[in-house]
This record gives structure tokens, C-alpha cells and sequence, in this order.
């Protein structure tokens, strides 16, 4: 009733049907195994589920473990599924980090970690070649979030090689804080495992073993289960869509074409000195044109210009844009060298 289902006496008693009976050995307790079957029009099932448990616990009822639960089989396929596709796409990014780092060793590419697969007999390349996995297939969910750090050096003979290998003390320091992971974007990913991880590690097991998620872990695991998995598209993503230019300077698809656009804008711009003014071109069309009076005016426009190309190259996601422009970087590069020039151009600076 108080969950708004009316049912009378006979159809709640029908609900009951009892499995089995065991007398204990004491004689005076009983092991009753019996089912609960609730109606289909039956309002909020879960809410009455867990009260009428709640009430079993009652006198003369002393103990009460519930077994199948077809509302929880549901959850935890559920869940399951999510972790499969998680995990399956989170070794994926994993092993394009280290193989980029440890490629002349694909199968031992955990060597400098601590992190290390916890079985009794650790996989071998004969294991891992013929069913095409590597050592990522073979950590838990909170080992993820522990990898990118080295095991002490505990051992003097150990420690005299790197000594002897390095000939100065600076060099030596530079060694011992090397994490095994350097790239500065790949290393801060695998650090923003670190606080993710436990609640999702806590949840497989939950499926793993068919254990009801507490109600405070399914709300962590509901928080962190789609940062992780935004943070992994976003870099699945950048990997598909993004490319390195000849420098290898790590500069995107997306900021390389506003830098482009921006330093295209002035190099084709009229400098009117009787106006004092600059018109820009639009590099698509002509007719268009700008013409600005001031250094904020042309900063503002250069901005725009910079957003419009960046944008124009940025990948998305279900149609959100994956990247941030940040147009004044692009616009104060390019206008860095001629700062002198516009200063006396507008009137900032004192021609003398």
C-alpha cells in the first residue's frame, strides 16, 4: 500500500510460494527457502522488493540473504556490458601509448612499470602472440590507474649500474625521476586514471561475482564511468583525426589551420597610412572585407578568423566540437613581430 498497489489478501498471499523447509539441528529454527513473484503491474518493483526484505527482519525472522533477483541480473548485464566496451577501448589507447614509448618490446611493454599482471603464472609471448593480446589484457581496473610509475630501486648492485651508466650526479637525478611514460599529454592521461578507477574496479566485481552495488558506489560509478570514457573518445579521436606537421612539434590539424588562417589574414592585408586604417581579405572570397581603426579592432578580428578556421577542422562527437580553440594564442604569435610597427602605424607609439 505504500507504494500505491492494491492487490487484496489472496493475490499478496499468492505472491509467497514456498521452495523448500529445513529444520535446523537444534530443533527450534527453521531454513525456509522460498520465492517472491510479483505481479506485472506492479508499481515501483525494486522500492518493494527491498522493503518487504526490510520487514523480514523482524521477529521471528532472524536471518535473511536474498539469492536470484531478475531486477539486479538486469543491472549488473547492464553494467557489464559498459565495463566490456570500457575496458576493451581503454587497452586500446593504452597500448598506442606504450608501443609509441616501448615499441621495440610489444610484449613486454610494462617492463619499467610497477604495475604487473597479478597471476601466479604471468603471461609469455607464446600466450599472448597466439590469441593477439598483450599485458594490458591482463590488469585489473585499479592497476590502470596505477601505471606510469617506477618500482624502488632497492637493489645496490641495481643502483651501481645506473650509477656507472650515468656519469654525473645531475644525469643520474634525471634517470631516477624518468617515469616510464614521458610524453607530457600520454603521461597526464594515464595520471587522470588515478581517481577514476577505484569505483570502477569496486563495480566489476560487484558484476564479476553477482553481488548487488551499493548504492553510494553505483552513484560513484555512474560519475566516473563517463569522464573516463570521454577522456578515452577524446583521445581515440585525436589519434584518428589529427595529424603531426613536418616539424613534429606536436601542433594539431585544427590549431595548425587558425595559425595558418591568421598569419594568411596579415601577410595579404592593405596598410592605408592616409586613414591609418587595415583592411583584411577573406581568403575564400575576395569581396569580403574588413577594415579595422585600432590594434583591438584588429585583434578581435583575427580571433574570429582564427575560430572560424579552427573550428572548420575540429573533429566532434555526436556533434559537440572535441577541442577548445583558444584564438588570442594564435593572434598574439602572429602580431608579436609586427608590434613596433603597429604601435607607430595607430599612434601607440611615439614615431621618434
Amino acid at each position: 500500500m505504500d507504494n500505491l498497489n492494491e492487490f487484496d489478501f489472496d493475490a499478496v498471499n499468492a505472491m509467497i510460494q514456498v521452495n523448500y523447509e529445513r529444520k535446523a539441528e537444534d530443533r527450534k529454527n527453521v531454513v525456509l527457502g522460498f520465492s517472491l513473484e510479483l505481479p506485472e503491474e506492479t508499481q515501483s518493483t525494486r522500492i518493494v522488493i527491498d522493503e518487504f526484505a526490510d520487514e523480514l527482519r523482524a521477529t521471528p525472522v532472524a536471518h535473511v540473504v536474498k539469492f536470484e533477483d531478475p531486477l539486479l541480473h538486469d543491472e549488473l548485464a547492464k553494467r557489464s556490458e559498459e565495463l566490456y566496451r570500457l575496458e576493451l577501448k581503454l587497452r586500446r589507447v593504452l597500448t598506442a601509448i606504450y608501443l609509441q614509448a616501448r615499441r621495440e618490446k610489444p610484449y613486454e611493454l610494462l617492463r619499467e612499470d610497477v604495475v604487473k599482471p597479478q597471476t601466479k603464472n604471468p603471461p609469455t609471448v607464446k600466450d599472448m602472440v597466439p590469441v593477439a593480446e598483450n599485458e594490458f589484457f591482463h590488469l585489473t581496473f585499479r592497476q590502470y590507474g596505477e601505471l606510469n610509475q617506477r618500482p624502488d630501486i632497492n637493489d645496490a648492485s641495481a643502483m651501481l649500474q645506473l650509477i656507472k651508466a650515468h656519469g654525473t650526479y645531475a644525469a643520474l637525478c634525471v634517470e631516477l625521476a624518468r617515469q616510464p611514460i614521458e610524453h607530457a599529454d600520454d603521461a597526464g592521461f594515464l595520471a587522470s586514471l588515478t581517481d577514476s578507477m577505484p569505483a570502477i574496479e569496486t563495480m566489476r566485481n560487484c558484476v564479476a561475482h553477482f553481488r548487488r552495488p551499493p548504492q553510494e558506489l553505483t552513484i560513484r560509478y555512474l560519475t566516473d564511468l563517463p569522464q573516463v570514457n570521454e577522456a578515452l573518445n577524446q583521445f581515440l579521436t585525436r589519434l584518428r583525426y589529427t595529424w603531426y606537421d613536418e616539424t613534429n612539434d606536436g601542433e594539431s590539424v585544427e590549431d595548425e589551420e587558425a595559425r595558418k588562417a591568421v598569419e594568411w589574414a596579415l601577410e595579404n592585408a592593405e596598410w592605408n597610412k592616409e586613414d591609418k586604417t587595415i583592411t583584411l581579405h577573406d581568403p575564400d572570397d575576395d569581396r569580403i572585407r574588413k577594415t579595422v581603426k585600432n590594434l583591438g579592432e584588429l585583434e578581435a578580428y583575427l580571433c574570429d578568423i582564427a575560430e572560424n578556421s579552427f573550428y572548420a577542422n575540429c573533429p566532434r562527437d555526436e556533434g559537440e566540437y572535441l577541442f577548445t580553440c583558444h584564438p588570442e594564442d594564435h593572434v598574439q604569435e602572429a602580431l608579436e613581430p609586427l608590434e613596433e610597427r603597429l604601435g607607430r602605424f595607430f599612434g601607440d607609439v611615439d614615431p621618434g
